[in-house]
This record gives C-alpha cells, structure tokens and sequence, in this order.
C-alpha cells in the first residue's frame, strides 16, 4: 500500500470514533431519560440533541465519502495528477480481410463496444468507456481532442506505422498528501486509447461474444 494514503485511513479511523462517540451519546442520553426521569422539558432537550447530533454524523459521513470516492479527477492539474502519453504500433491480424481492431458490440440501453487489439505480440483489450477507433483523415478524433496529445509524436507514428497504432494516455495521482488524503496516491485517475487504423475496413465487427480469440 502507498504511504501516503496512510493519511487518509487516520483521517477515517478519527471520524469513525467521532461517529461512536455521537451514537454512545445519543444511546447514554436515551437511558439516561428512562431511568432517571420523565420530564417533557428534558425529553425535548434530548430530543433537540439527538437531531443536531444526527445531522453532524451524516454531514460527517457524507462529506468524508464524496471528498474519498466521488471527487472528480482534472488531468490538467499539474500539482496532483501527473500524464504520461504511449506509442505503439498495431500488429495486423490474419484473416478474410485482415484486421487490426476486434470490435464485438453490446445490447442494452446503453451499448458498449469491446476492443481487442495486438502490439508486439501482446493481445490488449478495451471498451468504448475508455477507447476510441480513429479512421478518418484526422488521427486524432473528435472524442481523442480532449486529452493534449504530443503532436509530434502522433505525427511519427501516424508515418511510420502507416497508420496503425495505438496511442495510451494515462494519468496517476502524484505522492502527496492531499492525495494521500483521498486514499488515491499513486493510483491511476484516469486512461484513455486512441486506436488508430488506416479505414475502417481494417475493424472486424462481431455481433455477439460468441468468439473470444
């Protein structure tokens, strides 16, 4: 486990004895009102108590979980997320044609698309959450534009493998402590694949998961 994350398990083992201690009280105030008296006016102050008590834990939860699990990740921000661009060419697969790219597609209300792909002998798979193909005249596509690729390198590629390689950006959360914080440190934030291929007659499309090779 990365070091730096031990800041955000302290920072959750002092909430969650926060939280015991609210609940204790509001336990021990409970018992308190059915041993020793019946009083309304102390009913009421218990009563107030419980709600204010009530709204720090969830507040205090809440908070703690969105700021660990839910808070969205800026690879433009140079301070906590570091991006790191790959190149490698595509191997062109055997076939009646051949094909660069596997694609086989999903049903559902929202359909996905599931990318397989050789580099170098290594079999590599996707989906469209996390990969785009590109065959059109422009190597970086319309959904590949929001990521700051290196140009130049897109241009070496796009000439020496005729068109055909995949470019990976991914983004880590540097080693720090507001990371460390998020329980994130020395993760990846996020990756994305730009697959490119000359046409898309080099795409073999398969309509169900029947085949997996």
């Amino acid at each position: 486990m990365n070091i730096w994350n031990l800041f955000g398990i302290m920072m959750w083992i002092f909430a969650i004895i926060i939280v015991g201690f609210l609940i204790h009280g509001i336990r021990m105030r409970h018992l308190k009102l059915e041993i020793i008296n019946r009083e309304k006016g102390i009913k009421q102050f218990i009563l107030f108590r419980d709600i204010i008590d009530s709204v720090i834990l969830v507040v205090l939860l809440g908070s703690l979980t969105l700021f660990t699990f839910f808070s969205p990740v800026d690879i433009n921000d140079q301070k906590n997320v570091e991006v790191d661009y790959s190149f490698n060419t595509l191997i062109l697969q055997p076939g009646s044609p051949s094909y660069y790219v596997k694609a086989r597609l999903s049903n559902g209300k929202k359909p996905i698309q599931y990318f397989t792909y050789w580099t170098a002998g290594t079999k590599h798979e996707t989906n469209s959450w996390h990969a785009a193909i590109s065959d059109g005249a422009d190597p970086i596509n319309l959904a590949g534009k929001q990521y700051h690729w290196p140009k130049d390198k897109v241009k070496e590629y796009e000439t020496s493998s005729e068109k055909a390689f995949v470019a990976t950006m991914q983004a880590r959360y540097k080693n720090n402590f507001w990371n460390g914080l998020k329980l994130k440190a020395g993760g990846i934030a996020d990756e994305y694949r730009l697959i490119r291929i000359p046409a898309a007659s080099f795409i073999k499309i398969i309509q169900d998961h029947s085949e997996d090779n």
